[in-house]
């Protein structure tokens, strides 16, 4: 099963959950210390121009066309089997790419 959330909500979280999270951010709040996949996190230039611009439409089809662009089999596999199970698990990529 795939879970998505945010970071505030990683206090309610337990620690079995804590141990099986990733991170996709570009950056992590301070404090936070997961398994950061920043592959799949938007590029700067991307945020950037979102920041700049407001164009939800145009940062969405930036970013989805950067993770089609992405071989995340290969991404994954210098993980151990361990943390290429919690990725697979928890990675998660919006489902309407």
């Amino acid at each position: 099963m795939i879970y998505t959330s945010y970071f505030a909500k990683m206090r309610k979280f337990t620690k079995e959950q804590l141990d099986a999270c990733i991170c996709i951010a570009r950056y992590q709040p301070r404090g936070v210390n997961l398994l950061n996949y920043m592959d799949v996190a938007p590029k700067d230039q991307i945020l950037w121009k979102y920041k700049r611009d407001k164009d939800q439409e145009a940062y969405t089809k930036a970013y989805k066309n950067q993770l089609l662009r992405l071989d995340v089999q290969m991404k994954i596999l210098p993980y151990t089997k361990m943390e290429y199970k919690k990725v697979l698990t928890k990675l998660f990529i919006y489902g309407n790419i």
